[in-house]
């Protein structure tokens, strides 16, 4: 998953303008699981996005509303983590 994401930013990073804060499954299906309910490398990815300086909105959608307050938690709790590792 490192490199796939890494290889991603490297060819897009510069140019997100917004992203979805979606999960994989374990098949690595994308986008229809919830943030914090798969597999996806959320440090790499927050890393990434801090890496190229992405300053733009992160979507969370298709949620029920029993998902919101868990999914809010999570990435904050990766997006502060990743404030951490490049302070």
């Amino acid at each position: 998953m490192k490199e796939i994401l890494d290889e991603a930013f490297s060819l897009l990073g510069k140019d997100i303008v917004l992203c979805h804060a979606k999960d994989l499954d374990h098949d690595g299906e994308a986008g229809h699981k919830p943030a914090g309910y798969g597999v996806l490398d959320y440090d790499r990815y927050m890393s990434l996005l801090r890496k190229y300086e992405f300053k733009g909105p992160i979507l969370l959608h298709g949620l029920t509303i029993e998902q919101v307050p868990g999914c809010l938690e999570f990435l904050r709790a990766k997006l502060a983590s990743s404030l951490q590792r490049t302070a």
